[in-house]
């Protein structure tokens, strides 16, 4: 589980990084861009703390 999320996370960060200058290139519209965007977003918040913040998530007994 928590090598799944750090590999969603890191492939989201880098979506996030990327689609900016793809954007400023003119290779997608900005439409495209948005939604690649709040997309990989959503996947980054959800995926990151799994993996960052482990004391999160476990059962306390």
């Amino acid at each position: 589980m928590k090598i799944l999320s750090i590999i969603i996370s890191v492939i989201a960060l880098g979506i996030c990084a990327v689609t900016p200058f793809l954007t400023f290139l003119s290779y997608i519209s900005f439409e495209t861009y948005l939604l690649w965007f709040n997309v990989a977003s959503l996947f980054w918040i959800l995926s990151a703390p799994l993996w960052m913040v482990p004391e999160l998530f476990r059962l306390k007994r």
